[in-house]
């Protein structure tokens, strides 16, 4: 949030952008004075004006306390007259106070009746004001500028905060989503085994439990390793092989120069849970499932691949939820930026691939 106090960096803009007016003013009255019959040099003017540019350096936080304080956000009439208000006392006690300084510590003849030969020349000293009065809302524009240019970075840096969260929630929300739908299956296919094979469905408790310990441990975060990623994967196989057996003919081809690479968690599962639902439930043949892995033009390429069962017809909407949330999740992390692809070639295989860009552990 912004605060009314004034930074260096901006403090010295200001002066800067305040020392340049004062020397094209400078320059402005150096020309007038070459068409008179007494003409003054340049840099004579220059310094005879050292007091009025440090008197304006000196004052800038104050005037920007007065805009930081008095505008908050839009303009109003009630703001600019208390601007007005301060610009014309800022004008007179600049003007006033110059004029004071160069007669009566630089003048080698200080004039003993100072504020009477002022008030004399009354309307030069106005016509000075004036000319301070424009300098002092130079300041306030410059000020202001600068002031909604840091409320639009500043809303632009809330906005993508806001949007950063948003997808955090969104992507907390899937995995929640997610771990039912999960637990869900597990259990149903303890249940199958429960009266057929105790044992197994006793092993296959205990591997579940296993299996959501790994996953509450990693439930703050949204990536991981791909050999972290795999080790989830072999856990829940093993739940899958101690149900279907050898029904199952699982095999990984891994570029182990990829294990260290990151990315999203839970990607794997729900493909193979996708085998398991749509190829290995409906046949007492065996099943390969391969999963490939592979780092190529700086694009992480997963697939994971099944043969179909022999007379059984897919149904063209072989991705269930799982892979419907897993695509949903990847648009998040993602933004769009990523490919998931099926192929089915003669109902013999099916073939899922994702391209992920590269994302190395940290």
């Amino acid at each position: 949030m912004m605060k009314n106090k004034i930074t260096l960096k901006v403090w010295l803009i200001l002066s800067l952008i305040m020392i340049l007016q004062g020397m094209l003013s400078t320059f402005s009255s150096y020309v007038y004075f070459l068409n008179t019959a007494n003409p003054v040099g340049y840099f004579e003017l220059l310094s005879q004006r050292i007091s009025s540019y440090a008197f304006w350096i000196f004052i800038i936080p104050f005037i920007y306390l007065v805009v930081t304080s008095t505008v908050k956000d839009k303009i109003r009439i009630k703001e600019i007259f208390i601007l007005i208000l301060v610009g014309i006392f800022i004008a007179a006690f600049h003007r006033l106070s110059v004029i004071w300084i160069n007669d009566q510590l630089f003048s080698p003849n200080p004039s003993p009746n100072f504020f009477s030969e002022l008030l004399d020349q009354k309307y030069y000293f106005l016509s000075l004001c004036y000319d301070s009065f424009f300098s002092y809302v130079l300041l306030v524009i410059f000020i202001k500028i600068y002031r909604i240019s840091i409320l639009r970075r500043e809303a632009k840096l809330q906005e993508e905060s806001f949007k950063k969260q948003l997808i955090q929630a969104e992507l907390k929300n899937l995995k929640m989503k997610f771990q039912p739908h999960f637990i869900f299956n597990s259990l149903h296919s303890i249940s199958a085994m429960a009266y057929t094979n105790p044992e197994i469905a006793d092993s296959m408790i205990s591997k579940l439990s296993e299996l959501l310990r790994h996953s509450i441990n990693s439930a703050e975060n949204n990536f991981t390793t791909v050999d972290e990623e795999l080790n989830l994967t072999r856990k829940y196989l093993e739940i899958q092989k101690l149900r279907f057996g050898n029904r199952i003919n699982y095999t990984e081809k891994v570029n182990q120069e990829t294990f260290k690479l990151k990315m999203p968690l839970f990607v794997f599962q729900p493909l193979l849970e996708n085998c398991v639902k749509h190829a290995v439930e409906l046949t007492d043949e065996s099943i390969k499932i391969i999963t490939n892995v592979n780092s190529t033009d700086g694009k992480l390429e997963i697939e994971i691949s099944n043969t179909s069962p022999e007379g059984v017809k897919e149904s063209d909407k072989s991705l269930g939820e799982g892979i419907q949330n897993l695509r949903e999740r990847l648009d998040y992390i993602y933004n769009g930026n990523y490919k998931l692809t099926t192929n089915k070639i003669n109902n013999e295989n099916f073939s899922v691939t994702i391209t992920l860009p590269l994302k190395y552990e940290e």
